[in-house]
């Protein structure tokens, strides 16, 4: 026997192996082996994957409970059977008596057999009920080990790391990143002193000094316009590494979005120049995908604004398996974008988490009346077209309570309140005054 495998039902012993974690991004439920898989990740690594992806204890263990389901069925069965069995013996014995009562006014030969006839029945049917009685008790200790085996899998549930901690070192990256991307730019290391006086404008918002654009990285783009024609983002390295957990986010208690995998443009508005630093960042592993670093003379911008742009993600969305329940309620609609262009055809782009998106996001996480829907239908009389039908359907064999597993995934789910689009116009406000400041003084020179 494996040691990483429980001795009754076979399974691994380990959660990690179970689809009992929660996605909000998934119309499913997934496993947790791409934590089991990264021993080498770091405490906060961890503490970030375990904020996103939880396991529902309700869901915990669930081919032992489907493997418990079935053996209370045959139990149930099996008990029916013991109890005719036991009526059968009973009739026995009183046909035995009544026989033998009535053979001794026959003769000895006929007593002799009514009791050689009573004891074989007898026999027969105790043995079947002992065998039907060791199936019983052998099922019920199955079962006994089987609860246990859940228990032993639920007490690896980790502690739900708070949102605020998860939140303040998304913050901590933020200005660290901040830091090395503008060092990275003047090619010489930068304090906090040294940025105060590189940056021109005041401070939009307490995170970073110089302009920060975020977005989701699922909605932008896979290429865009650069110096020598189209160039990929990073978006399919992102892919080709998490796949569809590109997608993965979470709502914070103040209602405030966390992904996973975030689009980060800084803007540094410098003395000489406008500089721009765009790239993907998986916020778990810290690894930044699709690094583009550009700088331009402010003559040189001949386009900055807020747009509407219309997102079209079948194609990809497909490839990635990403539910189209979902994809329906954020692409192919027209949602806000921050772009910067300059006079090559180059353009910086950044999808903004408008009014557009957040309401197709709400919507996709309003489970509580859709479980509650649930909870007065059995499997069977679902609509084939509901959206029940797949995520539901997938507990009809186990041993689940509605009502718990439907409380847990409420709990899971709050509803997004904090939008991109008052930042990013406070950026392009800036970037406004930069513009206009440069051709002043080039116009006094």
């Amino acid at each position: 026997m494996q040691d990483d495998l429980f001795e009754t039902s076979g399974k691994p012993n380990y959660i990690e192996w179970y689809k009992c974690y929660d996605d909000p991004s998934k119309d499913t439920w997934i496993d947790g082996m791409e934590f089991k898989n990264n021993p080498q990740w770091d405490e906060l690594q961890k503490l970030k994957w375990n904020y996103f992806y939880r396991p529902l204890p309700s869901l915990v263990g669930r081919p032992q409970k489907r493997t418990i389901k079935k053996l209370q069925k045959e139990n149930k069965a099996l008990t029916e059977q013991i109890s005719e069995l036991n009526k059968i013996l009973i009739f026995i014995i009183i046909g035995a008596v009544i026989g033998f009562l009535v053979s001794l006014s026959v003769n000895e030969m006929l007593v002799l057999l009514a009791i050689i006839a009573g004891v074989v029945g007898y026999l027969i049917k105790f043995i079947e009920k002992s065998n039907l009685t060791k199936i019983l008790e052998s099922n019920n200790t199955t079962i006994i080990h089987l609860r246990k085996e859940i228990e032993f899998l639920k007490q690896q549930i980790p502690e739900r790391p708070p949102s605020k901690i998860i939140e303040k070192h998304l913050i901590g990256e933020l200005r660290a990143m901040e830091m090395k991307c503008l060092s990275e730019i003047i090619n010489a290391n930068v304090d906090h002193d040294k940025m105060d006086d590189l940056i021109r404008h005041e401070p939009i918002s307490d995170i970073v000094r110089g302009l920060l654009i975020q977005g989701w990285g699922l909605l932008q783009p896979s290429s865009i316009n650069g110096p020598f024609g189209s160039e990929k983002t990073g978006f399919d390295r992102v892919t080709a590494d998490i796949g569809n957990k590109i997608a993965t986010w979470r709502i914070s208690k103040s209602g405030s979005p966390l992904y996973r995998v975030l689009y980060i443009q800084y803007i540094f508005l410098l003395d000489k120049n406008i500089n721009v630093y765009g790239f993907f960042y998986d916020f778990i592993t810290r690894k930044p995908y699709g690094k583009r670093s550009e700088t331009f003379q402010y003559n040189h911008v001949s386009n900055f604004s807020i747009r509407e742009v219309e997102l079209d993600g079948d194609e990809f969305t497909e490839e990635l398996y990403i539910s189209k329940t979902l994809t329906r309620k954020l692409f192919n609609k027209e949602i806000n974008a921050f772009t910067l262009a300059v006079t090559s055809g180059e353009h910086f782009r950044c999808v903004l988490i408008d009014d557009a998106v957040v309401e197709g996001m709400n919507e996709w996480l309003d489970v509580n009346k859709m479980f509650e829907e649930a909870l007065s239908y059995e499997y069977s009389d679902l609509p084939n077209d509901s959206k029940l039908k797949e995520k539901w359907g997938s507990l009809v064999d186990d041993d689940i309570d509605k009502g718990k597993i439907l409380q847990e995934i409420v709990r899971e789910k709050l509803s997004l309140e904090q939008k991109g689009i008052p930042v990013a116009r406070k950026a392009l406000q800036q970037v406004r005054i930069g513009v206009e400041r440069s051709t002043q003084v080039g116009a006094v020179t």
